[in-house]
């Protein structure tokens, strides 16, 4: 159904999503109505915790593989663009 891998970042302090993925009827991008709702949401909220836990404040990064998504991250999570990115579209959440 979904699967996520999280690197803790000292330099960073914050917890950056490497990769997260979940069924593409979970995608709000591809799908007026998700079949298993809050599965991002969720994976999400694990690399808060894992932020929390490491004493980072509970931000988290992540990499949007699409312009849509990152403007769904932005727009559900309330996450933010990084300034500065190179390439991708480097997204942070933080305080969700």
């Amino acid at each position: 159904m979904a699967l996520s891998a999280y690197e803790v970042r000292e330099e960073n302090l914050a917890v950056h999503i490497i990769y997260m993925e979940s069924e593409p009827e979970s995608n709000p991008t591809r799908t007026a109505v998700s079949k298993y709702r809050g599965v991002g949401q969720t994976m999400v909220a694990y690399g808060i915790q894992l932020s929390v836990d490491a004493g980072f404040n509970g931000d988290v990064t992540l990499n949007a593989k699409t312009p849509e998504l990152a403007r769904h991250y932005e727009r559900d999570f309330g996450a933010f663009r990084v300034p500065g990115r190179a390439t991708g579209c480097g997204t942070q959440i933080s305080d969700l």
